[in-house]
């Protein structure tokens, strides 16, 4: 069934973002959390500013252990490497991605205190991001 106005085949021309934010009364604790929505028969954007292939690196700051979640359309081959503020590559984990949403968790107790860069590799990604271990 196709949404009020939206015909089979059409083509969509913009997407909207929300950042939403809550207040729970009970606790009084406040949070912030991101929806969003996935196009199965667009598999391109094309539009500025808009990240096809969202991921997260949590927690960040990091201690022991780091999960990296990320989104992809087929099972494929991923890499994640650890490198150091030189560059020098101190840990790399590879394996095999699920359809749709991929949670990989890295052990941290071989790595000092310190920032390093962490990088996600598959066939359609590249992404890098700062973590930070306490």
């Amino acid at each position: 069934m196709a949404a009020a106005g939206i015909q089979n085949g059409d083509q969509i021309t913009a997407i909207s973002w929300y950042k939403l934010s809550g207040f729970e009364m009970s606790s009084g604790r406040t949070g912030t959390f991101s929806v969003s929505m996935k196009n199965s028969t667009n598999t391109s954007t094309d539009l500025p500013g808009v990240d096809e292939n969202p991921w997260s690196v949590y927690p960040n700051p990091a201690q022991k252990q780091v999960s990296v979640k990320f989104f992809t359309d087929k099972a494929e081959e991923y890499t994640i490497t650890i490198a150091d503020l030189s560059g020098k590559t101190v840990q790399i984990n590879n394996g095999t991605t699920l359809e749709d949403e991929t949670i990989v968790s890295l052990n941290l107790d071989n790595l000092s205190s310190g920032v390093y860069f962490l990088t996600l590799k598959t066939a359609d990604i590249s992404k890098t991001d700062k973590l930070v271990i306490q």
